[in-house]
C-alpha cells in the first residue's frame, strides 16, 4: 500500500466493464507492472476499506455532487480484510483544489486486528490512539468538531494497482466489487452492503504532469470516456441516503 504521505496530482477516472478491464490490463502490461504489494497477492489485487466522515447536511457528498473545485472530506483506510490482520489504520483527508486531487495520511497507532466490531471510530477512537502528525489530527479534531462531523458509510472495494515502468509517478488502478455498508466503524461484521456498480470496474489514471502518448491510444482505441466519480457518494446514493436530507 502507498504510504506516501503527501500528493497533489490529477486523476482520471473511467466506468468500465470488469471484461474490458481485463483488455486494458492486458494491453498496459507491455508498459506497466503491479505494484510491490500487489505482487505478493494470488490474485494481483489487495482491499482497500475505507470509512467516510461528513456533517448532518452532507456538506461533502452535495460539495461534491456540485462539482466544487475546492473541496475535501476525511476518511479512515485500511488494507485489511479479516480482523486478525495486523494492517494499519490511516487518517486521511483528500480533496480538490482546482484540476488537482491532493491528498493527507497519518497513521494511527493501531492495527486493523487491534478493532472490537463495536467500536465506533469517531473523535475519541482517533485522539485514544492518536496520529503520527499532531497538526493533522489537530486539523481533523477542529473539523470535526466545528462541522459536527461523524462516520457515515464505509466503501469495500479490491484494487489492482499498476505502475509505469518508465515513469514509477503514472498509475493506473482497477476497482472493483464496490461494496457499500451502513456502518460507524472499520468493521462489516453481521452489516449487509450494496454493491454499487455490479459488473463493472473503476478505472483511476493518476499522474502529476502529463499522461504518456500510448496510454492516449489506449484511450482513443477504446473510446473511453472520462467520468466524475466518488465511490461515496455513489455508495450513499445506492442506499437512497440523500433523499432524506432534500
Amino acid at each position: 500500500m502507498n504510504f506516501k504521505k503527501d500528493f497533489a496530482r490529477y486523476e482520471f477516472k473511467y466506468l468500465i466493464s470488469d471484461s474490458l478491464a481485463k483488455s486494458l490490463i492486458s494491453d498496459i502490461s507491455y508498459f506497466m507492472e503491479l505494484d510491490h504489494y500487489s505482487k505478493k497477492s494470488d490474485t494481483g489485487s489487495y482491499k482497500v476499506r475505507s470509512l467516510y466522515f461528513d456533517d448532518p447536511s452532507l456538506t461533502a457528498y452535495y460539495d461534491k455532487k456540485e462539482g466544487l473545485l475546492h473541496r475535501s472530506k476525511f476518511r479512515l483506510r485500511t488494507y485489511a480484510v479479516t480482523p486478525k490482520e495486523e494492517s494499519p489504520i490511516f487518517l486521511e483527508v483528500k480533496g480538490r483544489h482546482d484540476s488537482r486531487v491532493f491528498k493527507h495520511r497519518s497513521l494511527l497507532g493501531i492495527v486493523f486486528s487491534d478493532l472490537a466490531p463495536s467500536i465506533n471510530c469517531d473523535l475519541n477512537f482517533i485522539e485514544k490512539f492518536g496520529l503520527d502528525d499532531s497538526d493533522f489530527l489537530s486539523n481533523f479534531q477542529f473539523n470535526y468538531l466545528k462541522k459536527n462531523l461523524s462516520p457515515i458509510m464505509l466503501i469495500d472495494y479490491d484494487r489492482s494497482p499498476f505502475i509505469s515502468k518508465y515513469n514509477p509517478d503514472f498509475r493506473v488502478t482497477f476497482d472493483s466489487q464496490l461494496m457499500a455498508y451502513q456502518s460507524n466503524s472499520l468493521s462489516v461484521e453481521n452489516k449487509v452492503c450494496i454493491e454499487i456498480v455490479p459488473g463493472s470496474s473503476v478505472m483511476e489514471v493518476k499522474f502529476s504532469r502529463t499522461m504518456p502518448s500510448w496510454f492516449h491510444r489506449i484511450i482513443h482505441n477504446y473510446e473511453l470516456q472520462r467520468i466524475s466519480f466518488s465511490k461515496i457518494c455513489n455508495g450513499l446514493d445506492a442506499w437512497g441516503i440523500p433523499k432524506y436530507f432534500e
